[in-house]
């Protein structure tokens, strides 16, 4: 039987706060309720080195060298939803605040209008780190205590069912896009991985998504653009027709002697870099080209809410540097500008005063975050997958 994409299905599982990078034991811990991803096209491959066989031994051929390096790399794109996508937005931003000073909180999402809020932040690292002090909650808060072994996990199981179950683990996510246009609106995540597994042990037909499955819609969104003092532009919607942001870590994959063919766990080796572009549908103002000339610092936002207002996905952009904006003459149609951006992490957040997320500390205050609000009950970076 011919295996075909209509036929897949996707999940993927972020591992426990006290497992480790490893090679790990298949198979790994199967995906099941909720882990399901809205998947809409990958990429994975194998990628194997060998070492050069040179020997001069009377002969031109050369034997087959052996396998001394293994990754697996590769890119999902995903559908963007409310629901759905926080498992792989831990683990691609990094964090996830657990500490909050609200007395409901400990541990798990706020809440507002039975939703539940969640702020997602870039952490300067993906490697399994120590929680900080001031990162937790105190000892005997509620859901919030902590043992001894507790670290932040951001890896995880990548499941794929084509056929047969498919799993890369452990992953982790390097690069992340989020493309939005009226077409579609999908998060793109590239990432590496230290080994597959292909066998039928991962019950695919346990996966499921969640029960609302609302997309997001560019129909649905509003994008507000300002300048951080105030002086030229107040924050006001702009017209948007396509936005695209780009994260790229640099993660690295090292071998050495202790990890054999085989990856050691991947660390950050550059400066992060956040960079992206919006088009507007008609060129009717020189505001923005202004900003740009000027070099004005940009605080901007994108969000999403849903036909009945129940549900929210916002990225917020506090330090916008305009760059490149294209006012060109096409042709004899209408000029639609295509600005070019980059983000820098800001020296205080802008929208700390009045915000989507409430009296959630911020804790990284890095070049963007996001702040979802769905249905979903569950701080990953704190809770195991179940």
């Amino acid at each position: 039987m011919s295996v075909v994409g209509v036929r897949a299905k996707a999940a993927f599982r972020k591992w426990g706060k006290q497992d480790s990078w490893e090679l790990p034991s298949w198979p790994v811990s199967s995906p099941g309720a909720g882990h399901a991803i809205p998947l809409l096209s990958e990429s994975f491959t194998a990628e194997h080195t060998r070492d050069s066989v040179n020997t001069i031994y009377n002969r031109a051929a050369r034997t087959a060298g052996q396998i001394v390096q293994r990754i697996q790399r590769g890119a999902i794109e995903v559908q963007g939803m409310y629901n759905n996508l926080g498992q792989l937005l831990t683990c691609a931003m990094g964090f996830e605040n657990p500490n909050d000073p609200g007395a409901t909180y400990f541990g798990s999402p706020e809440t507002s209008s039975g939703k539940y809020i969640h702020l997602y932040e870039l952490d300067d690292a993906l490697a399994e780190e120590d929680w900080s002090s001031s990162e937790r909650l105190p000892s005997g808060s509620g859901g919030g205590t902590y043992s001894a072994d507790d670290d932040k996990i951001r890896c995880g199981s990548l499941v794929l069912h084509k056929g047969i179950d498919h799993a890369y683990a452990p992953l982790m996510w390097d690069k992340m896009s989020f493309q939005a246009n009226f077409e579609s609106v999908k998060l793109r995540l590239e990432g590496m991985a230290m080994d597959v597994d292909r066998e039928n042990d991962y019950s695919n037909e346990d996966w499921t998504l969640a029960t609302a499955e609302n997309r997001l819609l560019l129909s649905d969104a509003a994008f507000i653009l300002g300048d951080v003092a105030g002086a030229m532009l107040l924050p006001t919607a702009q017209a948007l027709t396509d936005f695209e942001l780009v994260m790229e870590r640099g993660l690295v994959a090292d071998y050495d002697t202790q990890g054999a063919s085989y990856m050691r766990e991947p660390q950050i080796n550059q400066g992060r870099k956040c960079y992206g572009s919006f088009s507007l549908s008609r060129y009717a103002l020189d505001t923005i080209l202004n900003m740009h000339d000027w070099d004005a610092s940009c605080k901007a936002y994108l969000m999403f809410t849903s036909a009945l207002g129940t549900y929210r996905f916002i990225i917020y952009m506090p330090n916008m540097t305009l760059i490149q904006p294209d006012y060109g003459i096409k042709g004899p149609g209408v000029i639609r500008p295509k600005i070019q951006f980059e983000l820098a992490k800001p020296a205080s957040d802008p929208w700390a005063a009045s915000s989507e997320y409430g009296h959630i500390l911020q804790k990284k205050l890095g070049e963007f975050w996001i702040v979802v609000k769905n249905d979903d009950p569950t701080n990953w970076l704190r809770t195991d997958p179940s």
